[in-house]
């Protein structure tokens, strides 16, 4: 039960990546379309840089600032006679 709820708290951020990784590229992708793309002939799509982009957030995720942020179980204070 425990894996279940830190997969549905990694999930939200995943999707947050995507949404984040789509602006950056269409700064990319103008960049690229029409300073880089003359001088190299290599043709990159906005939907690979968005894919790209995505995966190098992924991959470097700081998964100890996450866990850091749930919520830690409050253990009961218990009395001592």
């Amino acid at each position: 039960m425990e894996f279940l709820r830190n997969l549905f708290f990694v999930i939200p951020v995943m999707v947050y990546f995507v949404f984040e990784s789509a602006i950056i590229s269409i700064v990319a992708n103008l960049g690229w379309r029409y300073i880089l793309y003359p001088r190299t002939g290599i043709e990159i799509s906005y939907f690979e840089w968005v894919v790209g982009i995505w995966i190098f957030k992924a991959i470097f995720f700081d998964v100890f600032k996450l866990i850091s942020s749930l919520p830690m179980p409050v253990e009961e204070e218990t009395e001592e006679n």
